[in-house]
């Protein structure tokens, strides 16, 4: 697009070859291995359904709907451009500050029409990562670059003094950008209102997997994981699609069942904890409707409702006795498969 607009065949048609060489060699493996050009690894991708073997294609989970996936890639806590990546905000104000410049605007144009196509296929996704957006990243460096030297003559301007004076701008500028600051960060990085919860406490709890300690805590996905976990044997804070109720992600624990033996989470409560609540229940996404778990507070286990459908979650409270500090969640993988197990624990 850049080329075309730059207006010089010979480089569109050089650019142009270039691209089409790896598309034509990609569209052919696509014919070779699964059968048409535009059949690709994820069109079959292999499922279990109600227990049993089958396929599905990439396009069911291109179904979200666009406000709430937009408000996810913009604000989600650790997925989120805005606390993730806020220089991408400004090199977004540098693009459009190309669209000024006669020999800048190609490039600014077809900047912020790539990051609008990739805002707008991924809001419609059902989960985000970060690693979504490295190619954006990559072609932001340039519009980032024209932000900060354009901007030179406006720092100036909001210098801490003038004339040897003290300049009322840079306080007020700085005030406004404090108190903003604040509210981004509030708005995209909700904690719990309760004094403790799990999930405000996951990096510090214990998982093991039998006798085996699960140590590692894997800062991408938020959760711990044992010697060869798969990303979905992971224990930790729930991200995505991982824990939705009633079509609304929860801020809960994802605690799938292993694929062999028993898994346990434990939490130390803190001694101002009296009473804790608890909320557990399988997803809306699981494909099977009961789980095998329990809930321990030290060596005394808790009688918890069973479940018994999926998208409903159970409440139940329970007092802490003082001589009782430790939380556990255990989940055993006599049933495993794609269920979907959250729970989450908040002071009352």
């Amino acid at each position: 697009m850049w080329l075309m607009w730059s207006g010089n065949k010979a480089e569109t048609l050089r650019g142009t070859i270039a691209f089409l060489v790896p598309v034509m060699m990609w569209l052919a493996s696509n014919a070779l291995f699964y059968g048409g050009p535009f059949t690709t690894s994820y069109s079959n991708i292999l499922v279990r359904a109600d227990g049993e073997l089958t396929t599905e294609g990439i396009e069911r989970q291109f179904q979200e709907p666009f406000g709430d996936g937009m408000h996810r890639i913009l604000t989600h806590e650790r997925q989120g451009i805005i606390p993730q990546a806020p220089l991408l905000l400004l090199a977004i104000l540098g693009a459009l500050w190309m669209l000024t410049d006669q020999q800048q605007r190609a490039f600014g144009a077809v900047y912020l029409a790539i990051l609008a196509l990739f805002l707008g296929l991924h809001a419609k996704y059902a989960y985000t990562y970060g690693r979504f957006f490295l190619p954006v990243v990559g072609l932001s460096v340039l519009p980032l670059g024209i932000f900060l030297s354009r901007s030179t003559q406006l720092f100036d301007q909001l210098a801490p003094t003038r004339n040897g004076a003290a300049n009322p701008w840079f306080f007020a500028i700085g005030i406004l950008t404090l108190i903003g600051a604040t509210v981004v960060a509030l708005q995209v990085n909700p904690r719990s209102t309760a004094d403790w919860s799990a999930v405000d406490a996951i990096t510090t709890a214990q998982v093991t997997n039998g006798q085996q300690a699960c140590d590692y805590f894997n800062n991408l996905h938020q959760k711990f994981e044992c010697h060869r976990d798969k990303p979905y044997q992971q224990w930790g804070m729930a991200l995505g699609n991982e824990c939705v109720f009633d079509d609304e992600p929860q801020r809960m624990l994802w605690l799938h069942p292993p694929s062999r033996g028993r898994r346990k989470i434990t939490f130390t409560i803190p001694d101002s904890v009296a009473r804790l609540r608890l909320r557990y229940g399988l997803s809306q996404v699981s494909r099977y409707s009961d789980i095998t778990f329990q809930v321990r507070l030290g060596d005394e286990r808790i009688t918890l409702p069973s479940v018994t459908e999926k998208a409903k979650i159970y409440v139940h409270d329970v007092d802490i006795p003082q001589n009782q500090r430790e939380l556990t969640i255990q989940v055993d993988g006599e049933q495993t498969g794609w269920r979907h197990f959250c729970l989450d624990a908040e002071s009352r």
